[in-house]
């Protein structure tokens, strides 16, 4: 394990609401602004939220989903782990938030919409691609949420 973290020290970085949002995406696999604010005490989503209290299709629910691959039936972050622990050299390791029939359901298109993921016989890494960043006023979150699901992924 590199002994390096990615995260700015130029301004404070809500590391821990970071992390939780991470959670809330990728562990709980919601889109309910209730559960990320009860569940975690994160408060800054309630604004996108829709009549229902929930993001629409966004962020975790895209997550939820089950596909079906030649594996069998899995949800993108199951299908993700799988591959690590039985092909961690396969090409195909990618996670994406970004589903077009889905857009007009979402209250917010995904910002960090995208993971790639390579093992190299030592690391695992990933590439995250984000449609936009607000890197100078809300610090490096997205980064920081990225590295910590990248470790959090590299320890199951």
């Amino acid at each position: 394990m590199q002994e390096e973290f990615p995260i700015a020290t130029l301004r404070p970085t809500a590391f821990k609401s970071g992390l939780k949002e991470i959670l809330w995406i990728y562990q709980d696999q919601s889109n309910d602004v209730q559960l990320l604010e009860e569940k975690y005490g994160v408060k800054y989503w309630r604004s996108w939220a829709n009549e229902d209290g929930n993001l629409g299709l966004a962020y975790g629910r895209q997550m939820k989903y089950e596909h079906q691959y030649k594996e069998g039936y899995f949800n993108q972050i199951d299908m993700l782990i799988w591959d690590l622990k039985n092909n961690p050299y396969r090409r195909r390791m990618i996670t994406n938030l970004y589903n077009h029939q889905d857009l007009r359901g979402m209250t917010l298109y995904p910002y960090a919409f995208l993971t790639m993921w390579d093992y190299d016989g030592e690391y695992l890494n990933m590439t995250l691609v984000q449609r936009s960043s607000d890197y100078l006023v809300a610090g490096n979150i997205n980064v920081t949420q990225y590295a910590l699901l990248q470790h959090m992924i590299a320890q199951v």
